[in-house]
């Protein structure tokens, strides 16, 4: 409700009388709301910054990553120690035989390969052979209208394409739309991953948002990966795990249920105890996701706390100047009783004050903070702040875009007229209790 001209009135007259007091308690309050935002600010800086780090390939809630192990028991003759090597028909199996599966998607990994261009390259980069639907299960982020990503007819062809990470496309070509359409050299480094002293012309067909900097993985096709590795697998038909597109499967109990099921269904296959855990491992993107958002979640509430808690003293220092105004206005508010004001307008008239002193200081804070972060994801921008270097000359994004979101600063105004409200409450319930007789004798 918006206040009419002799409510704004009573207001300037009440904050005249206790000048002083009121540039100080404001001060309090907005200084409390500045530490808020700039902690708020600095805890969605991190959070961008890990997000950047170790999600910017998102995955999907509804999927499941599906790996193998090393047996934990002897079955028929076997020792127990040996690995289980999935195989594309055990995919098809998966998908065949589990109702809960709607998709799956097999794919290779491995971290052995450099990549050149004319006289720049990088060394031991990730490289994934991946199918046309991979982008179900996790969502790659493409960084320029002509990029795009691998497709099944790349894998029916088993074309020389490849998806780089925009940290490889700055690093070789200096911007990601030069990337486009060039032709790269994929090298193997001799290790038992890769080919030896053999070299490939890949051309770049799209740049993606990686979320690792220069060790983000590069996508091909899964068939060509094939081709290049066919040497190295003791199956032809020998993959690094795959994919489960599994809407309704949430949760832990669920996912063991069916890492059990699946277990069962493949030990005739590989010839292991139907009963061993340790050789098929299920990975619920959900459950990953979910635990990342509570640490965040967490996170976020302990610098809410930090920031109420010195906002608090703000509005310790309203309710002790409302308390004052009110027994320096004692005579006012009998007299005001004494011609007919109900207990609710001398409540209204104490809200009124309490809140404009909070809001207005509040709000002076907020802007002042928000102006802070602006200048701090500018200065952070131009002069590469926030980054950190691991091991390996590894660059992590640690803080990023360190500004608060429209709906943290809307929690902020509430909170500041929240509080306003709370902190004019007592003293307005004091002067409700002024007896008129007794306040015009005083």
């Amino acid at each position: 409700m918006l206040l009419d001209k002799d409510q704004i009135q009573e207001i300037a007259a009440g904050l005249r009388s206790n000048k002083l007091r009121i540039v100080l308690t404001g001060f309090a309050v907005g200084w409390g709301v500045l530490l808020l935002v700039i902690l708020l600010g600095a805890g969605q800086g991190i959070n961008n910054g890990v997000h950047t780090s170790f999600q910017a390939v998102s995955k999907s809630n509804n999927a499941l990553e599906l790996n193998s192990g090393w047996t934990s028991q002897p079955y028929k003759g076997f020792g127990k120690g040996r690995y289980i090597e999935l195989t594309i028909e055990d995919s098809e199996r998966i998908r065949e035989n589990v109702p809960e599966v709607e998709a799956v998607s097999p794919y290779h990994k491995t971290w052995s390969y450099d990549l050149r261009y004319t006289e720049r390259s990088m060394s031991y980069l990730p490289i994934d052979g991946v199918l046309g639907d991979y982008r179900k299960f996790q969502n790659v982020k493409l960084m320029t209208d002509n990029s795009r990503f691998i497709n099944q007819s790349d894998n029916t062809h088993a074309r020389k394409v490849i998806v780089i990470s925009d940290a490889a496309a700055t690093n070789l070509f200096g911007t990601a739309e030069a990337a486009i359409h060039k032709t790269v050299v994929l090298s193997g480094n001799g290790n038992s991953f890769s080919p030896e002293k053999t070299s490939f012309p890949f051309t770049v067909i799209g740049v993606y948002k990686g979320g690792e900097a220069q060790y983000s993985a590069c996508f091909i096709p899964f068939e060509t990966f094939r081709s290049l590795h066919m040497n190295v697998w003791s199956k032809p038909n020998q993959i690094w795990g795959a994919y489960l597109y599994c809407p309704t499967v949430k949760g832990r109990s669920q996912t063991t249920k069916m890492q059990q099921q699946i277990t069962r269904l493949l030990a005739p296959v590989h010839q292991y105890s139907p009963a061993d855990d340790q050789v098929i491992y299920l990975e619920s993107y959900s459950e990953q996701n979910g635990m990342f958002d509570k640490v965040f979640l967490a996170f976020d509430t302990l610098l809410w706390i930090i920031g109420m808690s010195t906002l608090a003293i703000g509005i310790v220092g309203v309710v002790n100047i409302m308390q004052v105004t009110v027994t320096e206005r004692k005579r006012e508010f009998g007299i005001r009783k004494a011609l007919g004001a109900k207990p609710r307008d001398i409540i209204g008239m104490v809200l009124r004050e309490s809140v404009f002193v909070t809001l207005i200081s509040g709000l002076i804070g907020l802007m002042i903070g928000v102006g802070l972060m602006v200048l701090a994801s500018h200065l952070m921008q131009i002069n590469g702040w926030g980054n950190i270097t691991i091991e390996d000359d590894r660059v992590i994004p640690l803080m990023q875009d360190p500004v608060i979101t429209f709906w943290t600063a809307v929690g902020a105004v509430t909170v500041m007229v929240l509080s306003g409200l709370l902190a004019g409450y007592l003293p307005a319930r004091k002067a409700v209790k002024i007896q008129a007789i007794e306040a015009m004798h005083g």
